[in-house]
């Protein structure tokens, strides 16, 4: 059997907006204080260069009778080797 695992973050620029239009603004602002005080902290609000980008780092990992295999394990995840894969430029073999 194999599973994907993917943490994932998807910064919505439209989510607050979109959230007071269907819940409107009382019922918003109390979804909001929940989940503030569910975090326990309170973050800061997102970059505007930062707004409307995903993140997501995957991994497909085999499982079997010896144990997981992780088939994605050559696969880049550093910021910087992944920026140097998208430009064209790798200083490393691309697995």
């Amino acid at each position: 059997m194999a599973f994907t695992v993917e943490p994932g973050i998807y910064v919505d620029p439209e989510r607050w907006a979109r959230r007071r239009m269907v819940l409107g603004a009382e019922r918003a602002r109390q979804a909001e204080a929940g989940e503030r005080e569910e975090a326990g902290s309170v973050s800061h609000p997102v970059p505007e260069v930062l707004r409307g980008i995903g993140v997501r780092i995957e991994d497909d990992v085999l499982i079997t009778d010896r144990g997981p295999e992780v088939l994605t394990v050559a696969v880049p995840v550093h910021p910087d080797r992944v920026e140097e894969i998208c430009a064209g430029r790798p200083s490393l073999p691309v697995p």
